[in-house]
């Protein structure tokens, strides 16, 4: 029904619709050995962000999570940035590290790397709560927990039936922080 509502925005009333979620190729055998930006501290939690990053997908949210906890947490970021205040705070923030652009390949090597990749999402935006980001499924190729936004309904259910990650309440620190250590202890 909310699906048909939304497409309703555009004149697509219809009682059948066909949903082909955007997946992507498999590249796990094409990762670039080579390409390592990771220091692999044992005490560290690393998180990566690709994509084009904002207020409505999780930048400020993140942002403060790195700021309160530096040396025990560290966020990659590439891809876009809608605000230039979100690279200007970057700067400032030694655990948090922007890397611009990566091509295809980089981006799934950076993220088999890293403990965790966030897709928070604010589930508030109808888009939001039923997309399928690329990130997820590339999440899964290369074997990486991922961490999404309670209310992403489509999502929310995936990761839980599949348990490839955690779900948290939007812009919740503490139950990010948790999703973390419980990353943590499942990678000993």
């Amino acid at each position: 029904k909310e699906l048909n509502q939304y497409l309703g925005r555009w004149g697509r009333q219809t009682k059948k619709i066909l949903y082909i979620p955007n997946t992507c190729y498999d590249f796990l055998n094409n990762l670039d050995k080579n390409f390592n930006i990771i220091n692999n501290s044992q005490n560290v939690m690393r998180m990566a962000y690709l994509g084009c990053m904002g207020i409505d997908r999780g930048s400020k949210f993140l942002i403060e999570f790195c700021r309160n906890n530096i040396g025990s947490v560290e966020l990659l970021v590439a891809g876009n940035i809608r605000d230039q205040n979100d690279i200007n705070e970057f700067e400032n923030i030694p655990n948090i590290t922007y890397l611009g652009q990566l091509n295809y390949i980089e981006a799934l090597t950076l993220i088999k790397q890293v403990d965790a990749l966030p897709i928070l999402y604010n589930p508030m935006i109808k888009l939001h709560k039923m997309m399928y980001p690329t990130k997820f499924y590339e999440s899964m190729m290369v074997g990486t927990p991922i961490i999404v936004s309670k209310g992403m309904l489509g999502l929310e259910d995936k990761v839980i039936r599949k348990n490839v990650g955690y779900v948290i309440d939007y812009n919740d620190i503490m139950q990010l922080k948790n999703a973390l250590e419980k990353i943590k202890i499942n990678k000993s």
